[in-house]
């Protein structure tokens, strides 16, 4: 059996318990990072974001330090980076690899990568921190092979924005841990000791700002800030300001107020503005009015003071601030001897008031409020400069004064604008507001208030410019210039009374004011600049035609009111007429008189077709030389024909009549089913379009046949009932008895077989050498007589002609 050697033993033990002693001793000197340090392979990690805002989507800088242990390398494809993020900090379901970028920095200088795989960890429970795994890949250069991270390197894994990783919504600090695969053991990240500038002093930067105005411990991680947002950040007094607070704890009262002295504390001699709860989405939103006091006009700044440990600020820098229940509130940063510029300071803006005033040389009463102390510069209305005396706004921020409206300026709602140059002779500030300039208590009237272009109308006027050599210069209708011949019968002026009262007359011009109907305004000038207006009334023009139907070559009367008038001088303008139709166009024209009224007659054209509906079109043209076009429609309606009766067995006497057919044309065609009944002579239309004709209604079968009437291309139609006649229909009677009332009047008797289409004949004297024996009712026959006369045939009474030497006569038997 082996035994140690005293001599060796005692003097080991001697160093262990030496060592045991002086580690109890140092352990309570030493810090948990500094434990951690000299356990883990990681060392004095830090976390930085591009954005501290609440919920924002930020990218994320984590650095730290390998110790000088050859334990500490982190070979490729081997080794890993691990991070734990706080539950609250919201991390996607994956993060791409794309968006992590991995460098490492020593004495042979720097080298960069990406990672080749990223492994979230507890990512989808709220309530457990994220486990983020990375392993890189770092190249010497572009074609190397992945190389280790060396020991003693200073590392930054870089989250870009676009690994979507999220900020909490409250604002504190929020733990992000940091380890490698070389061992367990997570060491705590502080947030990176940021400059408000940049810089690298940073005495009174990031940390210290966020210990003065959150409970968290700022040492323990990723920090989220508080933040005001206010919807306007100038304002006047009476204006409403709505504050935003986010990243304030949910469920506690937040209270705004202005901070005096910007060192975050609610302090007794400060007053709240408005308190709200904060909502679930640790937001919350209050409104206040700004009035004075608190506020002061203008916007100051805060200058630090070392030896007091805080700030002096000037009275005007409104600083708003909010504090949640837990005493959050928004960082205030404090660098080089001054607080810098925050987004939640309100500038109480000066403002104008006005009297509204009739001009111009009327006085304006001009109030200012909330200024900056120094001289106005200047004052205009519309941009039209003012004269003023020399005017200074003290350390009360009011004034009072009075100016004289320019003769430039223009009426209406005008631009007053207020330019101040401060005391430090650098700046300028200027407000404006807008003032209502009416014109003076001018009168003008004008006889007839109803007119119509180029007509002579009679004007009067008063409380216009008094004086010697004043005149009505400038008259506008409607913003049109009437030139000096339309001006007090050509002279191109009207001399004023010394009262300021005239008297005048206007020739209206031919215009789009004077032809349009409606409303005109008139607007006088003298030569002192004072006008006055007045309205007149227009009427609308007109253009009737009767009658209001007519037939192609008839004449129509046209007649127009509310036309451009014949005046005193006697001028007149021609008004030209058109009748349009698709045949064609007539003209004619026409002058109205001192009514506008005029009455002429134009031409249908005589190829007009029918029916049609046409536009009479009345045009003349005005003082610009543009077509002024007053339309009206006419209608020449379709051809008739009427019959009487309008039915009856064959044999009826029919008497048709035509109208609106074209006049004196010839009837081209006059047919009953097929069978031509036109008249032995010719058939025209008369000076009406009308005519009048008879025939005897044929035996071509019972029912509805069409009646036909075509003159000059224009055809009308009409039926005629053929009903069954008293004598049985198909009934026989020997020639020779059926004509025995015709006694020897009878020349010859033909029929024409429809089924055979054969003709057969009878003549008296010749019965052997014809083949008509038996005239059947119903049937069709030509009948030749020697003269004129009346006959009973087949029970009814029928009157044959002979007209001219032709004695055929056609009988329905």
């Amino acid at each position: 059996m082996l035994s140690r050697s005293p001599s060796l033993s005692r003097p080991l033990a001697l160093s262990v318990a030496s060592f045991l002693l002086l580690v109890l001793f140092l352990l309570p000197l030493l810090k948990p990072s500094q434990l951690a340090d000299a356990q883990s392979s990681v060392t004095e990690p830090t976390v930085s974001s591009s954005s501290r805002s609440p919920a924002a989507v930020s990218g994320y800088v984590v650095k730290f330090t390998t110790t000088d242990s050859e334990n500490a390398v982190l070979q490729p494809f081997e080794d890993s980076i691990s991070m734990e993020l706080h539950e609250d900090i919201r991390v996607p379901r994956g993060i791409n690899p794309a968006t992590v970028r991995v460098q490492y920095t020593n004495g042979n200088g720097t080298r960069s990568g990406t990672a080749t795989n990223i492994e979230l960890t507890d990512h989808t429970d709220p309530r457990r921190p994220t486990v983020v795994t990375i392993y890189p890949a770092i190249r010497e250069s572009r074609d190397a092979p992945p190389g280790p991270i060396p020991h003693n390197s200073m590392v930054t894994v870089t989250f870009t924005k676009n690994a979507g990783i999220r900020n909490p919504t409250e604002g504190g600090a929020y733990s992000w841990k940091v380890w490698t695969s070389k061992d367990t053991n997570r060491v705590p990240a502080s947030h990176a000791n940021e400059c408000p500038s940049g810089g690298e002093d940073c005495e009174n930067g990031l940390l210290h700002a966020y210990s003065e105005s959150s409970p968290d411990d700022v040492s323990a991680g990723l920090l989220v800030d508080r933040e005001i947002q206010l919807s306007k950040e100038e304002a006047g007094r009476g204006e409403q300001i709505t504050v935003i607070g986010r990243g304030y704890k949910n469920g506690t009262t937040l209270t705004v107020w202005r901070d005096a002295d910007a060192d975050g504390n609610f302090d007794s001699d400060e007053s709240s503005l408005c308190d709200t709860m904060v909502l679930a989405n640790d937001i919350g939103y209050c409104s206040f009015t700004v009035s004075v006091p608190p506020f002061t006009h203008g916007t100051g700044e805060c200058d630090s003071s070392e030896n007091a440990g805080g700030v002096t600020c000037e009275p005007d820098y409104n600083l708003i601030n909010a504090r949640d229940g837990y005493g959050g509130t928004s960082v205030i940063y404090a660098e080089s001897g001054k607080v810098s510029e925050v987004a939640h300071v309100l500038e109480l803006v000066g403002s104008v008031k006005a009297s509204n005033v009739q001009g111009p040389g009327g006085n304006i009463q001009v109030q200012l409020t909330d200024f900056p102390e120094g001289f106005i510069s200047s004052v205009d209305i519309g941009g039209v400069l003012v004269d003023i005396d020399r005017l200074r706004v003290g350390p009360s921020g009011s004034l009072y004064f009075s100016i004289a409206v320019p003769n430039e300026a223009r009426l209406g709602r005008q631009s007053l604008q207020v330019v101040l140059k401060r005391d430090n002779g650098e700046e300028t500030y200027s407000r404006s507001v807008v003032v209502v300039i009416t014109h003076p208590t001018t009168t003008v009237r004008i006889f007839p208030e109803t007119v119509l272009p180029n007509q002579r109308v009679s004007l009067w006027g008063n409380g216009f410019s008094d004086g010697n050599d004043v005149s009505i210069e400038q008259v506008r209708v409607d913003g049109f210039d009437l030139g000096p011949a339309r001006i007090n019968g050509g002279s191109g002026s009207i001399e004023l009374s010394r009262d300021g009262s005239w008297s005048g007359s206007l020739d209206l011009p031919i215009v789009e004011a004077t032809t349009a109907e409606g409303v005109h305004s008139l607007r006088v000038e003298d030569s002192r600049g004072l006008f006055g207006t007045v309205e007149f009334n227009v009427p609308p023009r007109e253009v009737k035609v009767s009658p209001v139907w007519g037939r192609p070559g008839s004449l129509v009367t046209v007649e127009g009111t509310g036309f451009p008038v014949r005046n005193d001088n006697g001028s007149s303008i021609s008004i030209l007429i058109r009748y349009e139709s698709q045949a064609g166009v007539t003209l004619t024209s026409a002058h109205a008189d001192a009514s506008g009224s005029f009455s002429q007659e134009v031409l249908v054209p005589l190829r007009t077709p029918l029916p049609s509906s046409n536009f009479i079109r009345v045009e003349f043209e005005d003082d610009q030389g543009k077509s002024v076009i007053t339309t009206a429609r006419h209608e020449v309606p379709a051809a008739t024909v009427v019959l009487d009766p309008v039915s009856g067995p064959p044999g009826t006497p029919v008497t048709i009549t035509g109208s609106g057919f074209r006049r004196y044309a010839r009837v081209d065609t006059l047919t009953i089913g097929t069978i031509d009944v036109s008249p032995g002579t010719s058939l025209s239309t008369d000076a009406d379009g009308e005519f009048e004709a008879r025939f005897l209604a044929p035996g071509i079968g019972q029912g509805r046949q069409t009646v036909i009437a075509a003159v000059a291309g224009v055809t009308a139609s009409v039926s005629f009932e053929i009903k069954q006649s008293g004598v049985p229909p198909g009934g026989e009677t020997p020639v020779s008895t059926a004509l025995e009332d015709l006694s020897d009047n009878v020349v010859a008797i033909f029929h024409f077989n429809d089924d055979t289409k054969t003709w057969s004949f009878y003549e008296p004297g010749y019965e052997d050498f014809g083949d008509l024996r038996h005239m059947i009712t119903g049937e069709s026959y030509w009948i030749q007589v020697r003269s004129t006369a009346e006959a009973v045939l087949n029970g009814k009474t029928r009157r044959l002609t002979c007209l001219s030497g032709n004695c055929w006569n056609h009988v329905v038997w």
